[in-house]
Parts: C-alpha cells; structure tokens; sequence
C-alpha cells in the first residue's frame, strides 16, 4: 500500500499522499508555464525528478520483549553507532528528566544493556546528540521543569569502547546560547545544531562544533525562517549538505530547506505536499531521507498534554527535496502515530525507531517500543 501524507485517523482526514500531491503540483506547473511559454529550468527538472523515481519499498518489524529494555519516555535522543543503537534522557513526565543512564540496543543481539560510568552529564531533556569521529556528543537540554529554566549549554563526550564521558571545553569561537528542543546532526567531526528554545525565545540560529578543533562556527541563518523547537535537521549521506524541514514556531510549519555546506548557501524548496508537523524523526535511508509521523496539531496544554499525531512515513530525494513514492509492506505492523520520539540509521538501509509521546490531553502516554526500518528499492 502506499503511505498516506497524513495520519489516518478518521475518514474524513483522508488525503492523498504526499507523493501524489507533488506530482499534481508538478505537473500543474508544467503545463501552466509551458501555456504561457515560459517553461522554466527549474520546472523541467521537477519533471524529470519525477520520471525517472521508482517506488521505495518500506518495512517495519516491531523489536518485541527485549530484555532490560528502557522505561518509556518522550524528547531524549537517540543515536547509532557500530550498528548499535544508543539512548539518553528524555521524560516520563512533562518536562522531569529521568537520569543520566545510556541504553544501548543491539539489534543483533536481541537485547538492551544500561550503562551508567560514575562521571557523568546532568540528566536532561530534549538535548541535541549525535554520532560525531567515533563517539556519541551531547549538547544542552533543560533540567527543569517550567519554560526557560536550568537550560544547558554544555558539552559532554562519550567513548563507546571505554564507556566513559568526558566535559569538552570549546578552545574558541562563540558558542551557542543554553537551548533545548534544538535539532542536530552530524557530518564527520562537526556536530551542527539548528534552532530550539532558549532564555530569549525560540531560536533559528545554525551553529557548527568541530570535534578536531574543539571550536563553535556560527553559520548563515536560513533565510526567513522564524525561531522554532522541535525541527528536523538532518545531513545528506554524502556529507555535502544539511536537510531542515517542519518545526514548531507557535504553529506547526512545513518549511523545507537545504544547506549546502561546501558555499553555505540556503535554498528553500517547494514545500506544499508536506503536511505541517514538528518533533518527528528523520534519518537517511536508501536513497531517501525518511521522515516519520510528529505532531501535527499541538496540545492545548502545551507540553503537559499531547497534541494530535502523524504515523506516516515519508521518504525525500536528498538532491531535489521533492517527494519520493514510497511503498510499505502490506500486512505489516507499523507503528501507531506518535511525536517527540527519536530515531537513527544503523546501516544505509536499516534504521531504528524509540519511544515517544501518544495519547491525548487527558491521558498523554509516553511509549517504550521499539521499531526496526527497512528500506529497498
């Protein structure tokens, strides 16, 4: 079956999916322009994008009674490192971090294994973490409870082998202001951290942090793009350029830029088909950068409620950020919708998913579940 751009909670939510919308705009706009004589470049490159895309196959497989698996929990993170899968902070309650323990799954093995060295960071919230020359890095968080408070802005490193942490100094530039509910990612050394939520409001700032120099870049902001928590940035495979997409900015957004990083230059692309959404998860895949469920209305509440969720999955071609036809395995079990989960690559065709926030307003539910992606031709 192919996957719907929205969540299908009732019928009369029904859409058709993304792919089906871009291809619609597409050719809307081919022929409008070719009408008037005007056929630009651009145009004619959507088209052939378009043409030459076969379907992506998709297929989730739910990791079931694995032993000494987490507590569930929403806004930690996850990251993958040697086909392993590690976990650190989050929430069991709004906003109150549950403690500085990493959960490392090893998909092979079946099993989950905790590991808390004496020397660690504070436990924290909605950090920034990411894969970075081996290692697992962490920046900022919040610790407390209420908005603006006990935010972080330090930076912690983590060896695998060694199993210890380490506090990085930065040797020099200006670093980011204390934030949370930021997005990052990471190309070789560089941990790169977009946006979030600080003592000053949200935030649309892009910095850099290089492992090798222990140094902080601040990069071109995008262009008109307001301050937001909760957005998607995620690299290309390639190491050539960085994706953003979504966020909350008071409202949901579907936003939808790339960074080059060889000229750092910002290019907005066409972002209609996309359904509005913030805190879903990302990670490249195939030849696709995935994207799955997040919020698409928020709570009443704010963060002590649950807003409305996706549980579709989506798939972008990293070159053009146009739609990719995207087909799951019929009959298998996909996971329910779902925001403020997290999410990592463990290969260039498998991929892990855990926990996150369900529910509604009067009974948000934090998810302990595990989920395995797999993605094909």
């Amino acid at each position: 079956m192919f996957v719907s751009a929205v969540d299908a909670a009732s019928a009369e939510d029904q859409q058709p999916t993304a792919f089906a919308m871009f291809r619609r705009d597409c050719a809307a706009r081919v022929l409008n322009r070719a009408y008037w004589g005007t056929v630009k470049w651009q145009d004619a490159q959507l088209a052939r994008s378009r043409q030459r895309m076969s379907t992506l196959s998709a297929s989730w497989t739910r990791l079931e009674s694995l032993p000494d698996a987490p507590c569930a929990r929403s806004s930690h993170r996850l990251s993958a490192l040697g086909g392993k899968a590690y976990v650190l902070g989050g929430e069991t309650t709004a906003r109150t971090s549950i403690d500085s323990t990493i959960h490392c799954l090893d998909p092979a093995a079946g099993s989950w294994r905790s590991i808390l060295p004496a020397h660690a960071p504070p436990p924290r919230v909605a950090h920034a973490q990411a894969a970075v020359g081996g290692k697992l890095i962490i920046f900022g968080g919040r610790s407390g409870v209420e908005m603006g408070e006990n935010e972080l802005g330090d930076l912690w490193l983590f060896d695998p082998d060694a199993e210890t942490w380490s506090e990085v100094a930065p040797a020099g530039g200006a670093s980011p202001s204390a934030r949370s509910f930021h997005a990052s990612t990471s190309v070789g050394d560089t941990l790169y951290v977009f946006g979030g939520c600080g003592a000053e409001g949200r935030l649309a700032d892009l910095h850099a942090f290089s492992l090798e120099t222990r140094r902080w870049t601040a990069l071109p902001p995008p262009p008109d793009v307001t301050g937001r928590g909760g957005a998607t940035l995620e690299a290309t495979a390639d190491g050539t350029a960085l994706w953003l997409v979504g966020g909350f900015a008071g409202h949901e957004t579907n936003d939808i830029l790339r960074f080059d990083l060889g000229s750092h230059t910002w290019e907005r692309k066409p972002s209609e088909w996309l359904r509005p959404r913030s805190v879903c998860v990302s990670l490249p895949l195939g030849r696709g950068l995935m994207l799955f469920g997040g919020e698409v209305s928020p709570s009443d509440r704010g963060h002590e409620g649950a807003g409305g969720f996706a549980s579709d999955l989506l798939a972008i071609d990293p070159l053009s950020g146009v739609p990719l036809e995207l087909a799951v395995g019929s009959g298998s079990e996909t996971p329910p919708a779902r925001g403020w989960a997290a999410a990592a690559a463990l290969s260039k065709t498998e991929g892990v998913l855990f926990g996150g926030l369900a529910g509604s307003d009067a009974a948000p539910e934090r998810l302990g579940d595990a989920w395995l992606l797999r993605v094909g031709e």
